[in-house]
């Protein structure tokens, strides 16, 4: 079997964030008065969803779990900065 190409990697990138985007957005649309504002918050939280997704699977796996850095793995993926 062929690798695929990475035109053809892009594409399922982005049916699968665009079938999470959908569904947020129907399961949370009802939230909010007006469709607009549901549609700038799923947005935004499937954006940083994505985010952190590729965050810790192009940098930090590859980076430190690895490379068996397991305890700085867990500190940054642990990390919380909320107070």
């Amino acid at each position: 079997m062929k690798p695929l190409q990475r035109s053809a990697v892009i594409a399922l990138h982005l049916l699968f964030w665009g079938l999470v985007f959908v569904t947020w957005y129907m399961l949370r649309v009802d939230d909010y008065a007006l469709r607009s504002t549901a549609l700038k918050v799923t947005a935004v939280k499937v954006a940083d969803l994505a985010l952190m997704v590729y965050i810790t699977n192009y940098i930090l796996l590859p980076r430190l779990l690895y490379n068996r850095h397991y305890a700085g793995f867990a500190i940054v993926f642990s990390a919380d900065d909320r107070s």
